[in-house]
């Protein structure tokens, strides 16, 4: 009964979209007639589904995303979609199209799509949520409390109660959880990339997980970690800057400059200034970097990708995005105006300023600085590819360390499980 309420109030509330409400307003004054649910609306349109189960989701041109149960007994997300009928929907049927010819390797799968006069309604493999619901719960949601708790359970079980504490409730996950879920967000992020395309978009909104049974532990397992929304997607090699600004990568905000520059014909001293700085810096490291100017920033290739994993890893580890739409513009200035001041490496530097201390313990730590390193290089080129991080230590080596050095690292820290007298030891403790 519950449940049935809660859908009733849903759909009674309103939508985004006025004929949506104004059909569903409509079925309800017939309702006494038909003896069906609030949600034969939908069924209506979708002759396979048996059930709408829960709204879970909107915005945009997007009226909804609800959770389903077809007839043959699967639960799916279904996605409506109000048709622009002077626009057709461009990104909606982009994403579709990339979807289809996509394989299912770590990417939330098309299952059909339908159209109406107005409406797209996309069947999608069900996932639970957004890794950003979990990691970024923010205090006055429903969940904060809740999850500060498990996250702190978690968090202390590896690492020194006390310093997990002091780091209040803006708290991240471990480094050998966040290791496994990388190895199946780069197997998705490798998959786009060679069908030669630019998801644009890579953000912890836009990664997905389910679970076994509830079983948080079971989010590293295969499959249960899977990217999303491709809406955003470019092909390799163009020159349209799309996706979310506070994970625009250098290049991003260095090709707005030059086509501000193009379109109103004016010498940029910006940009003229960092090129100076980029070649200096290029005879300054030599082979240290694939550099040949400021050439290699002039378009948007599947490294802008890898520098929004970076900052997507970044949020795992401190447990919130570290840089705003409002403190973006200080990437611009440390990344485009003065990197000489940071020796190119603003954003890392930033990420490694933010680090709780409780993770310098965690044996995975400088393969996990490694990683961001690679991840937050200033030049594109220098970046590596999905598929080059896929055989970093930070991701292939985790399972092998925990073996062979889970020993040592207990030693040094205590293990909260096998000890009944107390805490585990923090570093700097005498024994």
């Amino acid at each position: 009964m519950n449940s049935e309420m809660h859908r009733h109030d849903t759909l009674k509330n309103g939508t985004a979209d006025p004929k949506f409400d104004q059909r569903y307003q409509n079925h309800e004054q017939n309702k006494q007639k038909t003896e069906h649910s609030s949600s034969d609306f939908i069924k209506h349109e979708n002759s396979d589904v048996e059930e709408v189960i829960d709204n879970i989701g909107s915005g945009g041109q997007c009226v909804g995303v609800y959770k389903i149960k077809n007839i043959h007994g699967e639960y799916q997300a279904l996605k409506v979609v109000k048709k622009d009928k002077t626009t057709n929907n461009p990104s909606t049927r982009k994403e579709i199209e990339i979807l289809k010819n996509l394989p299912d390797h770590g990417i939330v799968q098309l299952k059909k799509v339908k159209e109406n006069e107005d409406h797209i309604f996309i069947h999608m493999e069900l996932m639970e949520g957004s890794m950003e619901k979990i990691i970024g719960s923010k205090p006055g949601e429903d969940n904060f409390e809740e999850m500060l708790r498990f996250k702190r359970y978690c968090l202390q079980e590896k690492y020194c109660p006390d310093l997990v504490d002091q780091a209040g409730k803006t708290i991240g996950m471990r480094l050998d959880w966040i290791s496994d879920w990388m190895r199946s967000v780069l197997e998705a992020i490798s998959t786009i990339h060679e069908k030669g395309i630019v998801h644009s978009d890579v953000k912890l909104e836009n990664i997905f997980y389910k679970m076994v049974n509830g079983d948080f532990q079971t989010l590293g397992d295969s499959g249960n970690i899977k990217v999303a929304d491709l809406g955003c997607c470019q092909p390799d090699g163009g020159h349209i800057v799309s996706g979310t600004m506070r994970n625009f990568a250098p290049e991003c905000f260095i090709i707005e400059e030059i086509l501000k520059a193009c379109q109103t014909q004016t010498h940029n001293e910006h940009l003229a200034d960092l090129a100076q700085k980029i070649s200096l810096r290029i005879s300054q490291i030599g082979q240290a970097t694939k550099s040949t100017g400021i050439q290699d920033y002039k378009g948007i290739s599947t490294k802008v990708d890898i520098w929004a994993l970076g900052l997507a890893v970044v949020y795992m580890a401190i447990g919130e995005d570290l840089f705003t739409e409002s403190t973006r513009q200080s990437v611009v200035i440390g990344e485009c105006l003065v990197p000489d001041q940071h020796n190119f490496k603003y954003t890392f530097n930033e990420a490694i300023r933010r680090m709780p201390e409780y993770l310098k313990s965690d044996i995975l730590y400088d393969s996990f600085k490694d990683f961001l390193r690679k991840c937050l290089e200033h030049c594109p080129e220098d970046r590596p590819s999905a598929k080059e991080l896929m055989k970093m230590d930070f991701i292939t080596k985790k399972r092998k360390r925990k073996r062979t050095d889970e020993k040592d690292n207990t030693n040094r820290f205590g293990d909260k499980r096998s000890r009944m007298n107390g805490p585990v030891d923090c570093p700097g403790e005498e024994e």
